[in-house]
């Protein structure tokens, strides 16, 4: 499920394959985690988020360098390294499936690069694409891929940013990957429909034999729900990083507050209706992963705590829908808790994926 796009421009050398800080970006915040290693075990060393104004990121554009740089280069005064791994905003990331002829490595790639350009919307001399392969059908002599495509300029521009800010990039993943890597238990075959609602936006994934099969992204996120929430009276006067933390703690939900909720479950509900009749429809055409129905859905992001949210959704398919543990593939909470709260971490799927891999558990 790991792939290594800096590798493939930068060349990073095998020394440097060493414990990473997990960075992410959003449209308003950097989220990091880091990890350490402690007889054998992993525990959470550091964490945290500083958020930003808009107009310096948006849906992965850079649009302010100088003040990202200048965010950026704040984190070393709380950070131990300056190796760290990248998470590629899934606005620039594709993913395709395509089967192939049984041949070399070299072959595989060629093939490829021809096809790229009928898949995604980039000429393949402005991209790198790394692949896994999903499944080996020996009768047929053909294999299953599954490529991730990013624009090379990304990586760069990404890359240049963390460079002038004293850090050093070693990894650059797609972020529906590592929320996949940190959400669902290791070695699991299943398969799932994860909902990672973001500041701007929704990323829905289905992961089936622990490979991101299928993304989609709607622009509706945390932002516009508490937009939404904030123009009931109830909350008017709430500052929005208020709201939230208000509404869970509520003893008695009102006809306003259950009103403007379900006017939020409903425009969810029909995106992750329409998306998973997009996979139930692909089940009929295939015999391979593809042909798995969903067993489970996992919500992560803060706001998929609101009351009734995940029960909503989960009425609505008749499919289990269970709020992530972003903790699950790094130590046991039973005997181990983390500092960070548990409906913070749900902000934090694709950090700690991006620290896990450089983790040995």
């Amino acid at each position: 499920m790991k792939f290594n796009f800096a590798k493939k421009i930068f060349c990073t050398p095998n020394y440097l394959s060493m414990p990473a800080i997990g960075i992410s970006i959003s449209n308003h915040a950097i989220r990091y985690i880091d990890f350490c290693n402690k007889k054998d075990k992993i525990s959470l060393k550091k964490y945290g988020e500083v958020l930003f104004p808009s107009g310096i990121v948006k849906d992965g554009e850079i649009l302010n360098k100088e003040a990202l740089i200048k965010i950026i280069s704040e984190l070393k005064n709380e950070l131990s390294s300056n190796i760290i791994n990248v998470s590629i905003p899934e606005d620039k990331s594709y993913i395709f499936n395509i089967k192939v002829p049984k041949v070399s490595e070299k072959e595989i790639r060629q093939i490829l690069e021809f096809k790229i350009e009928e898949n995604v919307p980039l000429k393949v001399d402005e991209s790198i694409f790394e692949y896994e392969i999903v499944e080996d059908f020996f009768d047929k002599k053909e294999l299953l891929l599954n490529v991730s495509v990013v624009p090379k300029s990304t990586i760069i521009e990404y890359s240049e940013v963390f460079n002038l800010a004293g850090f050093y990039p070693i990894s650059f993943e797609t972020e529906s990957k590592m929320v996949a890597y940190s959400t669902i238990e290791r070695n699991n075959k299943g398969t799932f429909m994860v909902i990672n609602i973001k500041d701007d936006s929704t990323v829905f994934s289905i992961v089936s034999d622990e490979v991101v099969c299928l993304t989609s992204t709607v622009s509706f996120g945390n932002h516009s729900i508490i937009e939404s929430l904030s123009k009931i009276s109830e909350f008017r006067d709430k500052k929005n990083d208020k709201i939230l933390d208000d509404l869970l703690y509520l003893n008695q939900i009102n006809n306003n507050i259950f009103d403007s909720l379900l006017n939020i479950f409903s425009v969810f509900k029909d995106e992750v209706e329409k998306f998973s009749g997009y996979w139930s429809s692909q089940n009929d055409k295939s015999e391979d992963i593809f042909s798995q129905k969903i067993e489970k859905v996992i919500m992560c992001g803060k706001c998929s705590v609101l009351p009734g949210f995940r029960e909503y959704i989960e009425q609505s398919l008749g499919i289990e829908v269970t709020l992530a543990n972003v903790w699950q593939n790094v130590f046991n909470l039973d005997s181990y808790l983390p500092e960070l709260k548990f409906i913070d971490s749900l902000d934090y799927a694709v950090p700690v994926g991006l620290a896990l891999i450089s983790h040995k558990k």
